[in-house]
């Protein structure tokens, strides 16, 4: 897919002028990462958006020990730490690819200097900012409140691809358990018939008034 389809198909520029998109192709490159790759580093200066096109990515922390805590994943297609730009502050957490894929970079002064105009690029902006609040939202609540159990269950309806495409030790990362208790979690799942994991260990969702009913009685 050539850049300009590329830029159509993200959702802020869906709609841009074709004038436009020739401006925004000339200060957008497209760059392949591989697993375990950085986007950025925490405290890192803000100089491009970034937007995933294709791969996972996780945001984490570091704490004082030096145990990775993982605030969210993103999926295709996502502004990544689009925050720090707009707020001009160093970004306050690591951009890691947990698999291969492909970024949208953008020159950021320069899209202030086009763009920033523009009420449908400024609306997908303002919806971008408010979907990042609901995910910090998100993770507090799962982090805080939500058992684990409670957080197997959700990434189980929400992301079943992803036991696919990831070891178990990266997928207990990302819900912030030990290794263990997601395998033991997951067991328990299939033992009271929630779900199905066949031989290519993908999981089939069996039942989904019981994992809603671990979600929402945690």
């Amino acid at each position: 897919m050539n850049i300009d389809d590329l830029l159509r198909n993200v959702y802020l520029f869906s709609k841009v002028s074709d004038e436009n998109l020739k401006k925004l192709k000339s200060i957008s490159s497209v760059r392949n990462f591989k697993k375990g790759e950085i986007v950025f580093h925490e405290g890192d200066r803000p100089e491009n958006i970034y937007i995933l096109l294709d791969g996972l990515v996780k945001v984490y922390k570091l704490t004082n020990k030096g145990t990775e805590v993982v605030i969210t994943q993103f999926k295709p297609i996502s502004i990544i730490g689009e925050v720090a730009n707009f707020e001009n502050i160093p970004y306050p957490a690591t951009a890691e690819f947990i698999t291969e894929g492909q970024v949208l970079q953008i020159d950021f002064e320069a899209f202030k200097r086009e763009f920033m105009t523009s009420p449908e690029i400024l609306l997908s902006i303002i919806k971008s900012l408010l979907m990042k609040i609901r995910t910090l939202d998100l993770f507090i609540t799962s982090n805080m409140v939500m058992s684990a159990e409670a957080r197997v269950a959700k990434i189980i309806m929400e992301s079943p691809e992803i036991f696919t495409s990831l070891k178990h030790s990266q997928i207990a990362s990302l819900l912030n358990i030990a290794p263990e208790t997601l395998s033991r979690i997951i067991s328990k799942f299939k033992q009271n018939g929630a779900i199905h994991v066949d031989e290519k260990h993908r999981i089939v969702v069996k039942d989904v008034a019981k994992l809603k009913d671990v979600i929402y009685n945690f």
